[in-house]
This record gives structure tokens, C-alpha cells and sequence, in this order.
């Protein structure tokens, strides 16, 4: 293979992924955003996983028709 082809390829891939971490993280400060002022996140000790836990059951609750607007 091309060694030019073959770093332009690594760096498009480097950049695809660093694409996604960041659509990750702007994803975290969200949800985090959104917890507070829900009131389910009251305390500075909730870390990463338990506010996507968290999320995971209100998006759950929501999409089995519990979440509708009335």
C-alpha cells in the first residue's frame, strides 16, 4: 500500500474519533445539565456512570409511553 494513502487514512480515522469524544462529552455535559435541574442530581458526588444510568432509566420510562406530553 501507499504510505501517503496510508497516513492520510490514519489521520481521517484520528479525526472521526476524535469527532465522537467529542459529541460524548458535549453529550455528559447535557445530561448533567439536565439532571440538575430536574433535581436528580443534587450532589457533586455523582460520577460519569450513574448519570448515564440515570438517563438510561428516564429514557427507558419515556420511551415505553410513561414520558408522553399531556
Amino acid at each position: 500500500m501507499d504510505a501517503n494513502f496510508d497516513i492520510k487514512f490514519y489521520r481521517e480515522r484520528w479525526k472521526a474519533v476524535e469527532e465522537i469524544e467529542r459529541q460524548g462529552i458535549a453529550r455528559h455535559n447535557l445530561i448533567g445539565r439536565l439532571l440538575i435541574s430536574l433535581g436528580i442530581k443534587s450532589d457533586n458526588d455523582v460520577d460519569q456512570m450513574q448519570i448515564i444510568l440515570r438517563w438510561a432509566k428516564l429514557k427507558d420510562f419515556y420511551e415505553q409511553g410513561n414520558g408522553e406530553a399531556t
